[in-house]
């Protein structure tokens, strides 16, 4: 089973979504921007090299939120979502020929994400009493 980490990352009630891009499985679906743990290499430290092949963005790791085991026809993945902040002065810029966004959470809802990501977009998605992770 591969390992996916995928980044949370919210500034000013918004946080940083982004599509597959049409070279890529599942094009056109929405994600946490992340990519493929390589072998030997933490959660922070694949993170970080993703974020700045996919989106040109410098992030800091903080901690793991979400952990899940999705089942996909093509097998299953082990999906690490970390909260990471964005360092100052590093912009996103897209490097794949993606979109990327920055959305209120509670439109989460109205982007078609992939499977795997939507457990965790419930959990985000505030509640009516305002609170959530």
């Amino acid at each position: 089973m591969k390992t996916v980490c995928a980044a949370i990352i919210r500034e000013k009630g918004m946080i940083l979504v982004s599509n597959r891009p049409a070279s890529k499985a599942a094009a056109g679906k929405w994600e946490f921007p992340g990519g493929k743990v390589e072998p030997g290499e933490s959660f922070g430290d694949c993170i970080k090299r993703e974020m700045l092949e996919e989106l040109a963005l410098e992030v800091i790791p903080l901690d793991v939120v979400f952990d899940i085991i999705h089942h996909y026809p093509a097998g299953a993945i082990r999906l690490v979502f970390l909260r990471c902040l964005r360092k100052n002065g590093s912009e996103p810029v897209a490097k794949e020929g993606q979109e990327f966004r920055w959305i209120p959470l509670k439109e989460l809802r109205e982007l078609d994400f992939l499977e795997a990501d939507k457990a965790l977009c419930e959990l985000l998605i505030p509640p009516e009493d305002g609170n959530s992770l």
